[in-house]
């Protein structure tokens, strides 16, 4: 604003001189609401979102391998959409509202409009949209800042890898591989803790704890990281929003409770969570 001051001549008086100033004062006001304007809250994903390979985990050594699907194998990963059960294939576009599921043996690749990541291990059930993540494990890369939110907490990172596991019970953990989170109590249990790269930050409902990764736990997330990064690389697409922070929102489903969030905006839990996989409707259309 003082630039613009400090720039400006007189070009006569009346109503010409006011016209400027005006004219000047709304430059700087439209300025100003497009350089503050904050990202809302629970505002979702940039479409599209690709899920971009299917994969097989085989954790009969212990150690997780992966490959591509065969077209059998893919029958173990499924997308429900408005109550009808999909089959998947690579390169599959995903809606808002779709489910994805993966069974024993099975994993994803997700990939969001910026370049984003998301790879889902077996066992998994996660919602599009504002990703809501019902149980399982999964790895996320994103570039620039994102949020997240759980039933307790809320994390701020900065271009950060990281895995977050969620539990049928409803605790959480999250791995830092790379980057930086700030992890809040959404009730303030406890002040903002940030949680830099090789540590790990765990919610058990009202009860906050961070400690240090081992070395060989964090090999063990980089080797099947690495495996799946190998086999779903492919030319990824830019985007002209790819240089913009990516709204990136994980809400974890939580079962205490006495712990629960009083707000009315949380997704209910249902039956289906408490049997794994279930099988909606098949499609009649196909």
């Amino acid at each position: 604003m003082s630039t613009a001051i400090v720039g400006y001549r007189l070009y006569g008086t009346g109503i010409g001189l006011l016209q400027k100033i005006m004219q000047h004062a709304l430059l700087f006001l439209c300025i100003a609401q497009v350089g503050c304007a904050p990202v809302s809250h629970g505002q979702a994903y940039q479409a599209p979102v690709t899920l971009y390979a299917i994969l097989t985990e085989d954790q009969s050594t212990g150690v997780p391998k992966y490959r591509i699907a065969t077209d059998s194998e893919k029958r173990g990963t499924w997308v429900v959409r408005r109550g009808v059960r999909l089959d998947v294939t690579p390169n599959m576009r995903l809606n808002t509202g779709d489910e994805v599921w993966t069974g024993p043996g099975s994993a994803v690749a997700i990939r969001f409009a910026n370049g984003s990541q998301l790879y889902l291990r077996a066992n998994g059930h996660i919602r599009i949209g504002s990703v809501f993540a019902f149980v399982g494990e999964l790895f996320v890369r994103v570039k620039g800042a994102f949020q997240v939110d759980t039933e307790f907490v809320t994390a701020g990172a900065e271009g950060t890898e990281w895995v977050m596991t969620i539990s049928p019970n409803g605790d959480t953990r999250c791995i830092v591989l790379e980057g930086r989170i700030t992890v809040a109590s959404n009730r303030q249990l406890w002040k903002p803790m940030p949680v830099g790269a090789n540590n790990q930050g765990m919610a058990y409902g009202a009860v906050w704890d961070m400690t240090s990764v081992p070395a060989n736990k964090m090999s063990e997330i980089r080797n099947w990281v690495g495996q799946i990064d190998s086999l779903a690389r492919e030319t990824q697409p830019r985007t002209i929003d790819d240089n913009r922070p990516f709204p990136f929102i994980i809400q974890f489903n939580s079962y205490r409770r006495q712990d629960r969030d009083p707000r009315d905006d949380r997704p209910e839990r249902t039956d289906t969570d408490h049997r794994p996989y279930p099988k909606p409707r098949e499609d009649s259309s196909r």
